[in-house]
């Protein structure tokens, strides 16, 4: 994954949490991730295992495709 593409993923997992209006704690327990982990994927410093990808899919209701923006989310 290219830095721009790391960059997008960011900007994509925080719209999905804001859309949704959960704080990074909230999204965290869901994710059975830390707090500080969550704004580490949206700031792009760290890229979610597809573990995790797979669980921000299910959590916001997208396909892996939409969580990793090679289909636009609908």
């Amino acid at each position: 994954m290219t830095a721009v593409q790391k960059v997008e993923l960011a900007k994509r997992l925080k719209l999905f949490r804001k859309d949704n209006d959960l704080t990074q704690g909230e999204l965290a327990v869901k994710l059975q991730v830390s707090t500080p982990t969550v704004n580490k994927y949206e700031t792009g410093e760290l890229t979610p295992s597809l573990n995790v990808a797979a669980k921000y899919a299910d959590i916001f209701e997208k396909s892996l495709d939409e969580v990793y923006g090679r289909i636009p989310a609908k």
